[in-house]
């Protein structure tokens, strides 16, 4: 039997935020046959770019592109986030906006909002349950039975205050995930379950009382993100309780139970994913707790969607030196952020709330 030829497809792309080595209007070529993975070509000033060779600390560096010349399923004018540690091969991540674009969404949501009703928009939208959705090889799932319309608009209050800070860089996200933790998980051994539970809302309980403090130091004349600030965000009782929840997870073999009754969201953490981050750093262990489902689908997509980009960057993170960890993560990365903004967006236009009560 003739194996079937893959053709790679071919879009040109010009740069719109810059990261080395490449520049602000470069043109790149990109091929691909998984649109997201490609590899790139430069062209002009950059064209004779050589790949780097690996050394063990190299940090992912994202630009984002602009699409001039379309391949399917890139539209012209789509905006990608490129993610690389060799400049010659990229991930590529869709589904970039800009600010002007994601307050107009926001705008959206919220008329769309005021003329329906948060049941009218469950009954219109919701149709298909989550325990409908079989996780045939989960580690563990995690339920958000508290999860209601106070939830969502304390996520949508503390993201927007988020924003207006410009110098917590990725710590932005270290802090807003502690606010989509669950509150129960199920492990294949039910045995074990309750005391995961215990080490889940001991873990809960910690990142809530730490997150407070450092949003209030975030607005401070002078603040600058240093020792004694991350230790305020991950403190001794947060590392104890993951330590704990990590080491109960590490003892699961079988598949955990998903049948249970759903709830606002839902997730679960598989074990191909637990094999490759589970040891990762504390950031990446948080990331592998939040929902990836829900009951309205465009809250599923885009916490699958921003979930599956910070346990991946996160992930990656985790391996660098600390001092290459720390530069880089108070800088802003395009990608988390608009991943970020879209959700809380999601948030608002499901439950037709915004962060004024």
């Amino acid at each position: 039997m003739a194996r079937e030829v893959l053709i790679p497809q071919l879009a040109l792309v010009r740069v719109l935020t810059g990261g080395d080595p490449y520049r602000e209007n470069d043109l790149l070529s990109l091929a691909f046959v998984d649109a997201s993975l490609a590899r790139l070509v430069a062209h002009g000033d950059t064209a004779s770019v050589k790949p780097r060779a690996g050394t063990g600390l190299d940090v992912p560096e994202t630009i984002l592109v602009e699409v001039v010349t379309a391949a399917d399923p890139h539209a012209k004018n789509d905006r990608l986030v490129l993610s690389f540690v060799d400049p010659s091969v990229a991930r590529v991540f869709s589904g970039y906006q800009t600010v002007g674009q994601r307050s107009a969404n926001l705008e959206s949501s919220a008329d769309h909002a005021s003329q329906s009703s948060p049941l009218e928009i469950a009954l219109r939208e919701r149709t298909v349950p989550i325990n409908a959705i079989r996780t045939p090889d989960a580690r563990a799932i995690l339920r958000f039975g508290r999860w209601d319309e106070h939830e969502a608009r304390r996520f949508i209050a503390v993201v927007d205050r988020l924003f207006t800070v410009d110098r917590l860089g990725w710590y932005r996200h270290a802090l807003a995930m502690r606010l989509l933790l669950p509150d129960e998980i199920v492990l294949a051994d039910s045995s074990l379950s309750a005391n995961a539970t215990r080490c889940l809302e001991a873990l809960r309980s910690g990142a809530n009382d730490a997150l407070n403090a450092p949003l209030l130091a975030a607005f401070m004349p002078h603040f600058k993100i240093d020792s004694s600030w991350l230790g305020s965000i991950e403190t001794p009782a947060i590392v104890a309780a993951a330590s704990g929840l990590r080491d109960l997870l590490d003892r699961q073999t079988g598949i955990a139970d998903s049948s249970a009754s759903p709830s606002e969201l839902d997730g679960t953490i598989g074990h191909d994913e637990w094999l490759r981050w589970g040891s990762a750093g504390g950031d990446t262990f948080l990331a592998l707790l939040l929902p990836n489902r829900a009951r309205h689908p465009s809250v599923a997509q885009r916490l699958g969607d921003y979930r599956a980009a910070l346990v991946d960057l996160f992930g990656q993170m985790a391996q660098a030196p600390a001092a290459v960890r720390s530069s880089q993560m108070t800088q802003s990365n395009p990608l988390l952020d608009d991943r970020l903004w879209n959700l809380a967006g999601a948030f608002q236009d499901a439950w037709g709330v915004n962060s004024v009560a």
